[in-house]
C-alpha cells in the first residue's frame, strides 16, 4: 500500500514539470538561471523516481531473465530441427520444381512440334487442293491455337506445409550504384549513408572534415549534474 501511494505521489509531481517548464521563457539572465536551476531539479527528481522503481525494476528482471532462459533452453532445439527441415524441405521442393520446369520444357516443345507438323500437313493438304504458292506460305506461318502444356507438381504437399519464394537485392558493385543515383537511373533512396562512419570522422575532425556531399555541423548539448 505504501508503495502503491508513493507511486501516486511521483505521478502527480512528475505531471506538473511539463506546465512549469513551458512557463519559463528564457529571455534573461534571471530567466536563464530559473530555467537551469529547474533542470537540475528535475535531474533530482528523476533520481527519485529510478530509486522507487529499482528494486521493482529488478525483482520482475530477474523474474523475466529466468522465464526467457527457460523457455529458451526448450525452444532452442526446436528452432534447430525446424531450421533443418526447412533447409531439407526447401532443397528438395527445389529439385523437384527444376524436375517439373524441364517435364514442362520438353511439353512444350512437342506441342510445337505438333502444331508445325499440322501446319505441314494442312498446307500439303491446301497444295493438292490447288492453294498457290502465297496462300500455302500463309499457312505455314499462321499458328494453329493449341492449349498449353500443364505440367502438374511432383509430389503431393504436406498440409500445413508451404513455401513461399521471395526475391532479395544483393548489392555487387557499390560504385555502379552509386554511378547509378548520379545518373538519375535510380532513385537517391536506394543508397543510405553510413551515418555511425561519417559522425564518427565529424567527431574527430569536426570543421575540419572534407567529404563530398556532407558537412560537418556542431551540436550543442545540456548536461545536468545531480545534487
Amino acid at each position: 500500500m505504501a508503495t502503491e501511494l508513493i507511486e501516486l505521489e511521483l505521478e502527480e509531481q512528475a505531471l506538473t514539470w511539463p506546465d512549469r517548464a513551458r512557463a519559463i521563457a528564457i529571455r534573461d539572465q534571471q530567466s536563464y538561471t530559473i530555467a537551469g536551476t529547474l533542470l537540475v531539479d528535475i535531474a533530482d527528481f528523476e533520481k527519485q523516481i529510478i530509486d522507487h522503481h529499482k528494486p521493482i525494476k529488478e525483482s520482475t528482471h530477474a523474474a523475466h531473465k529466468a522465464a526467457v532462459s527457460a523457455e529458451k533452453r526448450l525452444l532452442d532445439p526446436l528452432q534447430e530441427a525446424k531450421g533443418i527441415l526447412r533447409r531439407g524441405i526447401g532443397t528438395w521442393e527445389a529439385d523437384q520444381e527444376r524436375i517439373r520446369q524441364e517435364i514442362e520444357r520438353k511439353a512444350r516443345e512437342e506441342a510445337a512440334r505438333i502444331e508445325e507438323e499440322m501446319r505441314l500437313q494442312q498446307a500439303m493438304a491446301a497444295e493438292e487442293m490447288g492453294a498457290d504458292d502465297a496462300e500455302i506460305e500463309a499457312i505455314m506461318d499462321t499458328p494453329i491455337p493449341m492449349a498449353a502444356p500443364v505440367v502438374a507438381p511432383t509430389f503431393d504437399r504436406v498440409k500445413g506445409v508451404s513455401t513461399q519464394q521471395r526475391w532479395k537485392a544483393e548489392v555487387i558493385d557499390i560504385k555502379s550504384l552509386c554511378r547509378a543515383v548520379a545518373d538519375g537511373f535510380v532513385p537517391e533512396t536506394y543508397i543510405e549513408p553510413n551515418m555511425p562512419a561519417l559522425n564518427s570522422r565529424a567527431r574527430a575532425e569536426k570543421s575540419a572534415m572534407k567529404i563530398p556531399g556532407v558537412r560537418a555541423v556542431p551540436e550543442t548539448t545540456v548536461a545536468v549534474r545531480r545534487g
